[in-house]
């Protein structure tokens, strides 16, 4: 088992460095050529499509894959169309209710006509995500990785294209981004569709209520996700500025950038791997798998957080220019925010194994209060650091909700405060070293990252005996 978690681990992590690297390009070139100001604006229009998509995918995709079993693997077209179907319905009414919204609130002053090209792009996404959800229960892992990689990294190229070709205005990077997602959507929607084969009339069939009982108590907490972790551009557009959403924004994307790059191969993995342990090992085994990936995600966690930290006005002022130079002050709460909810779905895995999807949308709802509270409380004292703050005190007390109720299911995940311990003094001893190295350009910083990965990675295998035996294991079995 952990062998397959390195390896689909490995595999989506390479897909997420691939679309994050296209990301991390982008990201200087939109910065620069956007002003602070449309940046900001940029940043209400991306947190608009959250909402449309945790609304619209209405947790259709989880569903699936919890109701899809393996061996039934050629038996899919009923319950993928099913699927399909209710994704798209529930995204038109999640528009039309935007829209509605947007006419009565005179929210259109945010984003102006923009939001309408919001449309295509939430449809297309939406469905995709019941595309992606097929193959991860086929297994078929790189095939994922491969859509998912074109999808997101050929949407931002062609967007750049259009925003630097044309004239640099928001409209022109949505136009880029609708042409490129029309056409791979068809061409996905073409592929998939026709590999999908129907059920003999013997088998069980899962009805759409199925899918929407398990999907729909999720819809609050994939919202009340965003909310947690973007209303803050809202509120800060609307008792400040766009300005101040864009400098904020600059310094919380690349915490969202990091993060991602880190919980989401590691979650991507694990879902499908601890349902098929839990069904076949029991909630024992399960447990102690998910524990021992949780150590090494804040084996990972901590030093990111560490590093990043303490060269994030470097990082800044190389990657999105220097006259985002102030956003540094908002990486420290919302790094360590983001890498602390990246452990949430793992943590909270023995909910999900008995269905308990509502305690989780509970305890989000009531962070996503606290977090808009937090932010009207701290925004006009604090100004964007406020909004962090708010943000990262949010994230905290939904992990300990969370952590606190999941101790009381059948699969209980413990956290090893010592091991935690020890990563962060590591970690501290790696930073005292590397920081006599000069980081003033990006040659420089890539360099010195490069001697702490190195230096951290030699301290954490001598001080890990699972994976120092399993790579004696392996070196002893391939001699």
């Amino acid at each position: 088992m952990l062998k397959q978690t390195l390896l689909h681990t490995l595999s989506y992590f390479l897909t997420q460095i691939g679309s994050r690297f296209v990301g991390l390009i982008s990201f200087p070139i939109i910065t620069r050529l956007l002003s602070v100001n449309d940046y900001g604006v940029l940043a209400l229009i991306n947190t608009t499509l959250l909402v449309l998509f945790a609304i619209g995918k209405s947790g259709v995709p989880r569903a699936l894959i919890f109701y899809r079993k393996l061996e039934d693997a050629k038996y899919n077209k009923e319950i993928v169309f099913k699927s399909i179907r209710i994704v798209f319905i529930v995204t038109l009414l999640s528009i039309i209710a935007f829209t509605i919204f947007s006419m009565v609130t005179n929210f259109n002053r945010y984003i102006g006509y923009t939001f309408y090209l919001l449309i295509p792009l939430a449809i297309y996404r939406n469905i995709f995500q019941v595309y992606l959800a097929e193959l991860r229960v086929l297994g078929r892992i790189n095939l994922h990785n491969v859509y998912t990689f074109l999808y997101d990294s050929g949407s931002t190229v062609v967007a750049i294209i259009f925003l630097y070709s044309l004239k640099p205005i928001i409209a022109n990077l949505l136009y880029g981004k609708i042409l490129y997602e029309t056409f791979f959507f068809f061409i996905v929607t073409f592929f998939v569709l026709r590999s999908l084969k129907g059920s003999p009339g013997n088998k069980k069939i899962i009805s759409h209520l199925d899918l929407i009982k398990f999907g729909f108590p999720l819809i609050w907490l994939e919202l009340s996700s965003v909310s947690l972790a973007f209303s803050d551009r809202y509120i800060l557009g609307y008792l400040i500025s766009h300005e101040a959403v864009g400098y904020y924004a600059v310094g919380y994307n690349i915490s969202m950038y990091i993060q991602q790059l880190l919980s989401v191969p590691i979650v991507l993995t694990a879902y499908p791997l601890y349902n098929q342990l839990y069904n076949t090992e029991g909630p024992k085994a399960t447990s102690n798998y998910l524990e021992l990936i949780v150590k090494h995600y804040y084996g990972l966690a901590i030093p990111i957080y560490i590093y990043i930290t303490f060269y994030s006005k470097d990082i800044i002022s190389i990657l999105a220019s220097s006259k985002y130079s102030l956003s540094y002050l908002i990486v420290p709460y919302a790094l360590a925010g983001s890498l602390i909810n990246g452990s949430v779905p793992i943590i909270s895995a023995g909910l999900y194994l008995i269905k308990d999807t509502k305690t989780i949308g509970k305890y989000t709802i009531i962070c996503a209060f606290i977090n808009v509270i937090l932010n009207f409380m701290l925004i006009p004292w604090l100004s964007q650091t406020g909004a962090a703050i708010s943000t990262f005190i949010s994230f905290v007390i939904l992990f300990v909700c969370i952590y606190y109720k999941s101790q009381k299911s059948e699969v209980p995940v413990k956290l090893n405060i010592t091991r935690l311990f020890l990563n962060l003094v590591i970690s501290s001893i790696c930073l005292l070293i590397v920081q006599f190295f000069p980081s003033d350009n990006i040659v420089y910083l890539f360099c010195n990252a490069l001697i702490y990965v190195v230096l951290y990675g030699v301290f954490y295998l001598l001080s890990n005996d699972d994976i120092r035996k399993k790579i004696n294991f392996l070196v002893r079995e391939n001699v």
